[in-house]
């Protein structure tokens, strides 16, 4: 009886162990992070401790201000200043700053 008892016993851990490992195994490929999460992690360059950006088109009309999800925030854009250059048959670049909100 008392055998029986230790058999099962051992039988039920060994059962219980092999459960608990395969529940928490990882069924994902490579990471657990969320994909909202990799979009944030893209950061802009820093320069004087504000972040830059170029934004590059072929008009010269640009917004003032802007915002945009980066960071791990919300960075505020500002446009700083307006420049033309032939390249690429004529081309605008705004150069702005941003401050992480």
């Amino acid at each position: 009886m008392f055998k029986k008892l230790v058999v099962g016993a051992l039988a039920a851990g060994i059962a219980l162990t092999g459960g608990i490992g395969a529940a928490s195994a990882s069924t994902e490929n490579g990471s657990n992070t969320p994909s909202s999460v990799k979009q944030l992690a893209g950061c802009y360059p820093k320069e004087n401790g504000k972040y830059i950006k170029e934004v590059r088109q072929n008009h010269q009309y640009f917004d003032n201000t802007k915002t945009e999800p980066a960071c791990g925030g919300t960075v505020v854009w500002y446009l700083k200043k307006i420049e033309f250059t032939n390249a690429n048959g004529g081309t605008y670049i705004g150069h702005y700053e941003g401050w992480l909100k």
